[in-house]
């Protein structure tokens, strides 16, 4: 899969200048990688499960997956065991249709010894599309001039066919400025909550 161009995730609403790099006239506005607020190198996936108790409540799954950080330094054995460079992440999202947070955070995650969370804007950030990003989960309290590279993989699982999930590429440099990476234009809203399209469960079949 060909690499995107991405950016990170600064709040935007309709007045407000694109964010990111300078966009590529080969590639659609959507598939562009831009900071939230700027981070990289990890794959998270976001899974939302059925709400079994409400039969018609929409669970969407995001997922970061393939996720490779590039160490800062050498490691034993040992640590490699215990901080692997590679792993992936898992988010459940329930009830996805009702949520009315602007912003949400996954839980912190590890994945080669440094900490990460999953950034998304559920009705998009100044845009009609999903917007989701790789974060930095404690970026406040690193040193001056920190960085971090990874690559990474951002999903919205499908519930009727895994093969259709809908998937991104991203690599990036994690720093003071850019703590976080990903994609304003993931996924259309509409076609996110369309029933037929596959990407949200009602929790009234095996999805």
């Amino acid at each position: 899969m060909p690499r995107e161009e991405g950016g990170d995730a600064m709040e935007m609403d309709a007045s407000s200048p694109t964010h990111g790099p300078v966009p590529q006239p080969t590639i659609p506005a959507a598939d562009r990688e831009v900071p939230s607020s700027g981070p990289g190198g990890l794959l998270v996936p976001l899974k939302t499960e059925p709400n079994v108790e409400v039969s018609q409540a929409k669970t969407t799954e995001l997922v970061a997956e393939d996720m490779e950080v590039e160490s800062g330094g050498q490691k034993d054995v040992a640590q490699q065991e215990q901080d692997p460079m590679e792993g992936a992440f898992t988010w459940v999202i329930e009830k996805y249709d009702e949520i009315q947070d602007k912003k949400m955070y996954s839980d912190d995650f590890t994945i080669g010894g440094y900490k990460w969370r999953l950034l998304i804007f559920p009705k998009g950030n100044g845009t009609q599309h999903v917007s989701l990003y790789l974060d930095v989960a404690d970026s406040d309290t690193l040193p001056y001039c920190w960085s971090r590279s990874a690559s990474f993989t951002l999903s919205v699982l499908n519930h009727l066919d895994p093969e259709l999930s809908h998937r991104k590429d991203a690599q990036h440099v994690f720093c003071q400025k850019e703590s976080d990476w990903g994609f304003t234009q993931f996924l259309s809203l509409d076609e996110l909550l369309n029933d037929q399209k596959g990407f949200v469960s009602t929790g009234r079949g095996g999805a």
